[in-house]
């Protein structure tokens, strides 16, 4: 008895965690379906739009000061060629929104990122959707 016993308790051991597997990677919500989320969400990743340096002077009334910066827009998939189509509208977006900032406001990491998002917001309206996030390859306030 004490032999069957010692044979019939890995055994089941064995098939128990197979059987498991098998239901957590076949039924749905287990690793295949998730394995095919993921791939799914791989396909939806943002394509990046790197545009030219700007150096635009800033709207400081005093002192002349001016902003350099390099910006890159994630854009989603298929909104790459729209924006390039239509790149002097969206250089024109990021420019007038740049100019009107002055340069005390843009030398703290909170005025940089209030750049990003009034950036992002004005190129909302005629590109609904297409841009997702920018970031700066280059940002320098003199």
């Amino acid at each position: 008895m004490k032999k069957l016993l010692l044979l019939l308790g890995p055994t089941a051991l064995v098939l128990g965690g197979a059987g498991f597997f098998a239901g957590r990677y076949y039924y749905p919500g287990g690793l295949r379906a998730s394995a095919h989320a993921a791939a799914a969400t791989e396909a939806q990743a943002p394509v990046y739009l790197p545009l030219d340096n700007f150096t635009l002077r800033l709207a400081d009334t005093g002192d002349e000061h001016y902003l350099k910066f390099a910006p890159v827009l994630a854009v989603r998939p298929g909104s790459q060629d729209e924006l390039t189509r239509h790149l002097p509208m969206v250089r024109d977006a990021i420019l007038l929104v740049a100019s009107s900032s002055t340069s005390t406001e843009l030398m703290t990491p909170a005025g940089a990122r209030k750049l990003k998002h009034d950036i992002i917001e004005a190129l909302k309206r005629p590109f609904p959707g297409a841009v997702s996030s920018l970031y700066f390859k280059d940002y320098l306030v003199e």
